[in-house]
């Protein structure tokens, strides 16, 4: 493929006739949780499983390095991203926050998507082991997609594997449909994970209705930092659009979203 890129991890670095562009994408890797449901009702439980994850891991060994640890609720490369402390991998907090939530243990369906993302199964595979080091018993469900949207429209799960991609890369898009409490039908919560926060809802109308960009920004950077506190999410990480390309392809750019542009690509002798 003399002229074009090859996205994904089949590229071979180690082609001299080749180079490597990675970026940091525009797509969220995370775990939903139902935040109606007992006992991630409970904050403390969404955080401890948030530190009972072992992010750096899965990228290191099933990514082969081609993500970034989240530090928002959406990536960066998206206008009014605010960076956040990341969850540390800490199974001994996590273990506090759950005796403090009174949880000792039970069992956790963990829904993926079946098909949908490059080693999902694994991935929740080796975050299912890293909660049973908590006490939990991990039911792992690798189901049809549109399955899935049943499941989580009636709110008959607990968790499950997913990513959000903000093809607009504005905040808006990132977290109106993910986090605002009264998008409805299909897309309440976009993922259905019913979390609500007033809080949140007032600084993303703010950010939806504001015209200034500061203004827009100054309030989506406090929606992220009470939704990254509250953690409706497991924030895992964004995903890295690999690229291989021809060392004689001019004009190419690597690019954060899903999009290839060519009307400045040329190729040279």
């Amino acid at each position: 493929m003399s002229t074009a890129a090859v996205r994904g991890r089949g590229v071979d670095q180690g082609n001299p006739d080749l180079r490597w562009e990675p970026v940091v994408g525009v797509e969220s890797q995370y775990i939903g949780f139902q935040c109606e449901k007992p006992p991630f009702n409970d904050p403390r439980v969404r955080q401890a499983l948030n530190y009972g994850t072992n992010k750096d891991t899965i990228i290191k060994e099933l990514l082969l390095g081609n993500g970034k640890i989240a530090d928002a609720p959406m990536a960066p490369g998206i206008f009014g991203y605010a960076q956040q402390t990341p969850y540390a991998y800490d199974p001994e907090r996590a273990r506090s926050l759950l005796r403090d939530a009174g949880v000792s243990g039970g069992t956790i369906e963990l829904i993926v998507l079946k098909g949908l993302y490059t080693k999902g199964l694994e991935i929740a595979q080796a975050i299912g082991a890293q909660w049973q080091q908590l006490g939990f018993t991990i039911n792992i469900n690798d189901m049809e997609v549109a399955r899935t949207r049943e499941v989580r429209a009636a709110g008959t799960f607990d968790t499950f594997f997913a990513g959000w991609v903000t093809m607009s890369r504005d905040a808006d898009f990132a977290l109106w449909r993910n986090f605002h409490s009264t998008t409805t039908g299909q897309f309440r919560n976009v993922s259905q994970v019913r979390y609500s926060n007033p809080q949140v809802d007032k600084l993303l109308e703010t950010g939806q209705t504001s015209i200034k960009d500061e203004d827009r920004a100054r309030a989506y950077a406090e929606a992220q930092k009470i939704i990254w506190d509250d953690a409706p999410w497991v924030f895992l990480f964004y995903t890295t659009n690999a690229f291989g390309v021809r060392k004689r392809v001019e004009g190419w750019r690597s690019r954060p979203d899903y999009f290839t542009l060519v009307k400045d690509v040329g190729v040279g002798a």
